[in-house]
């Protein structure tokens, strides 16, 4: 790695092994697609201004729009970013040079771009997919549904999401393998710190989800391309798709938000002055999570031919999954309350995530019983819900971008400047997703609404755009300080205690001069010379 090509250099990120700069292809990118995410989501949003719609798009490019969105944020915005942080962050926290399959890091990365890059030229191959992220059967074949799927455009999307599952299952092995055997000496895995832990919980459970979801995709590519019938027949197929994607689709959530959770904890213990409440408690109500994800799939499918005791006995799951988060967040909100917080711009934007995963979870519990999801299945009570946590999580990977940005480029951003960013973010995002709560018998999926629900569908218009300026603000802040931000310390926030700030802002090459080891208890740097 040290005949690499100067950083500046194009040729140095185009062939480069090294984590770090995985780490910051990753952000990058995943922030690339979240613009692209966002613009779409602006449009159909603008297009909802009215009742009937404004026109701005036709029913098919509605359609199209919501689809790619949803699968931009849920593939390859939110995941990738979270990965992004883990690829820089986590060998620096556990004492590794890199990874432990570099190049295989790398390779993860650019299957990961290209399958992105194969979604967003969908759009240029006839229709693209418009049957929603989920793609249910027997939709998502051509027999029953061939204006949308018999495109070369749907076959393109499908292509793409299986590209971007064998680019997770790289990255999979590469972490479980970096996190189990390349701790320094002495660092045993109940003191890795908690960002590490959200990393290795969430690569554990993409091991077994994403294997639904790739047996899955190859059952439906081949009914699109071969015509066999796994999905097209009258005797359960939309039962079997369910199965298979909501089994992998139930701990994507918690894939998604267990990074932005470790982040949580890792900033709240910074900016609290103090350690976690409850480690230990906290790091097994993570592990119960993790295993509870596979056994709460089928809340997702209460409206199905489910006989009613198992969906009585999926409802009590789904509300055990609740408890140890209860604990979580008890844990989080106790830490506060003993510590002495500084509300920084990381904090505020984990604070923000907090209170969002709280009224997410809350919502959600409506959800989870059999009763009341007859009633709020299908409207946009599930859509305001589904953001509510799901958006929790991007909260506080934003903040985590705050917090260790000054180790990335080494400089320090503008704090006001910051702060300001995260208000407008925060009334934007209540601003677009409560009043879906109070329009919820609008039905989820379409491109017109009940007429008399105008004024909360337009306050949500109004909110896309709002949140839309808060990210903005969040590029300019960074933007601003990567230009003439002074330079950052080794450790700005002082009460960071994890291995990355025992280096330099950013870090060299090769993390640190000498071998990091916790033999002694504490971190110490041992000249092997």
């Amino acid at each position: 790695m040290s005949g690499l090509p100067p950083q500046t250099s194009i040729k140095r990120w185009l062939v480069t092994t090294n984590h770090k700069d995985v780490g910051i292809l990753y952000i990058a990118t995943a922030l690339f697609f979240l613009v692209t995410g966002g613009v779409l989501a602006l449009l159909f949003r603008a297009h909802l201004w009215e009742f009937g719609g404004t026109g701005l798009l036709t029913n098919t490019e509605y359609n199209q729009s919501v689809s790619i969105h949803g699968l931009l944020m849920v593939f390859w915005f939110i995941s990738p970013l979270g990965f992004g942080f883990g690829n820089y962050i986590v060998p620096l926290q556990i004492g590794a040079k890199d990874m432990a399959f570099p190049r295989l890091n790398a390779m993860s990365y650019w299957f990961y771009l290209f399958s992105g890059l194969l979604l967003l030229l969908s759009f240029f191959q006839g229709t693209t997919w418009a049957n929603g992220w989920y793609m249910y059967a027997p939709l998502n074949v051509p027999i029953y549904n061939p204006g949308y799927t018999l495109t070369m455009g749907g076959n393109a999307t499908i292509l793409a999401l299986t590209l971007f599952v064998l680019s997770t299952t790289l990255s999979t092995v590469n972490f479980l393998t970096t996190i189990h055997r390349c701790r320094a000496e002495g660092l045993g895995l109940w003191n890795v710190p908690l960002v590490t832990w959200g990393i290795l919980l969430t690569v554990w459970m993409m091991l077994f989800a994403f294997a639904a979801l790739l047996a899955a995709l190859i059952l439906m590519l081949t009914d699109r391309l071969l015509l066999t019938q796994y999905f097209a027949t009258d005797q359960g197929s939309s039962l079997l798709w369910g199965h298979l994607f909501w089994f992998f689709g139930h701990p994507e959530v918690y894939i998604v938000f267990f990074p932005a959770l470790g982040i949580m904890f890792e900033t709240f213990q910074t900016f609290c002055g103090r350690r976690i409440v409850g480690r230990k408690w906290v790091i097994i109500a993570m592990v119960l999570v993790a295993v509870q994800s596979f056994l709460v799939w089928m809340h997702h499918m209460f409206l199905t031919t489910i006989n009613l005791p198992i969906k009585t006995l999926f409802m009590a799951t789904t509300i055990g999954i609740s408890l140890p988060f209860d604990l979580m967040v008890f844990a989080l909100i106790y830490t506060m309350v003993k510590g002495r917080v500084r509300f920084t711009t990381p904090f505020l934007f984990t604070l923000g995530a907090l209170v969002l995963f709280i009224i997410g979870g809350i919502t959600g519990v409506f959800l989870g019983a059999v009763v009341l999801d007859y009633e709020f299945r299908g409207t946009y009570w599930v859509v305001a819900h589904f953001h509510y946590v799901m958006v929790s999580g991007v909260t506080a990977l934003i903040g985590g971008l705050y917090y260790w940005w000054p180790k990335i480029s080494g400089k320090m951003y503008d704090e006001r400047l910051g702060k300001l960013s995260f208000a407008v973010y925060f009334i934007g995002f209540n601003l677009l997703y409560f009043p879906m709560f109070l329009a919820w018998e609008t039905p989820r999926r379409v491109f017109h609404y009940p007429e008399g629900a105008e004024l909360y569908h337009q306050l949500a218009t109004v909110g896309a755009f709002v949140i839309g300026t808060g990210v903005l603000l969040v590029f300019i802040t960074l933007a601003k300080s990567f230009v003439s931000g002074p330079d950052a310390p080794d450790n700005p926030w002082a009460y960071s205690r994890t291995a990355e700030w025992a280096t330099t802002s950013p870090p060299p090459l090769e993390n640190w001069p000498n071998r990091p080891s916790y033999a002694s208890g504490r971190l110490e740097f041992v000249d092997d010379a």
